[in-house]
């Protein structure tokens, strides 16, 4: 429709994971993408769902259910994956151990996801301490006990990837341009900021001792708080702004363009 109409660009918000509201600013992972964007016909297209879910998920047009979609969806992903790590020979296989050996991400994604599923879903703040701050034996005992769950966050993160790749190739093919869009902050309960503490600017207790928000102006007469932890930027300077080359490096990976959401703040 878009090249029908000769339409040249197509801005997106982040693919990133959404908060329980659906609101993608609000993250558990600036880099992951958006498990409720996959295509799950053509998981069952490709033997991965014992049935066509289609007619289960349609969607009213003008809304959507957020909780009813991720009640819905999240299950049969998790069969689908399932049925993935048992069938070594499946025609994707190659793809997944590709996208698994290029994406220096994915690792803490999964460990975030396990431990995650340990801890009842609560902030890593309030983890043990030895997952808190990531003692390495500790890790890898996490790792060894939930091998299952981080292999799942793995493939689906992998559905993820595959599909939107090619449909990014498909836009691209027909003179289409596609435009990211990149939050300037990320969530303090997040990958991101668990495993890269020392990126930001954290008190001895442990929290932000500095949080993103904006001054009063026209918009809000008290000013907005919004509570991201703010960037240690003369730290990052350290290892020449590497973690920010490495999510706008992602960002590229999905589109043509990335716009810097909030690049005031």
């Amino acid at each position: 429709w878009l090249a029908h109409t000769h339409v040249a660009f197509w801005q997106i918000l982040p693919l990133v994971p959404t908060d329980p509201s659906g609101c993608p600013y609000s993250s558990w992972s600036a880099l992951a993408g958006n498990p409720l964007l996959i295509d799950l016909s053509e998981l069952h297209a490709v033997g991965l769902l014992a049935s066509d879910p289609s007619s289960e998920l349609a969607d009213n047009e003008q809304w959507v259910d957020f909780g009813k979609a991720r009640d819905t969806r999240e299950p049969l992903l998790r069969e689908a994956a399932a049925r993935f790590a048992r069938e070594p020979e499946h025609p994707w296989r190659p793809l997944y151990e590709q996208f698994c050996e290029r994406a220096d991400w994915l690792d803490d994604v999964a460990d975030f996801v396990a431990i995650r599923e340990t801890q009842d879903n609560r902030p890593w703040w309030d983890w043990p301490l030895e997952l808190r701050d990531r003692h390495e034996g500790a890790l890898e005992d996490i790792r060894q006990a939930q091998v299952h769950a981080r292999e799942r966050a793995r493939i689906i993160q992998f559905f993820f990837d595959h599909q939107w790749a090619r449909l990014r190739r498909y836009a691209n093919a027909r003179g289409v341009e596609i435009v990211g869009d990149l939050p300037l902050y990320v969530c303090e309960d997040s990958v991101d900021v668990w495993a890269h503490r020392e990126q930001f600017l954290f008190g001895e207790n442990g929290r932000p001792s500095h949080v993103a928000g904006a001054p009063p102006d026209a918009f809000s007469e008290t000013g907005q708080l919004w509570g991201n932890p703010l960037y240690d930027w003369p730290g990052m300077a350290q290892d020449d702004y590497d973690w920010w080359k490495r999510r706008v490096a992602r960002s590229l990976e999905l589109t043509d363009w990335v716009r810097l959401d909030h690049f005031r703040g």
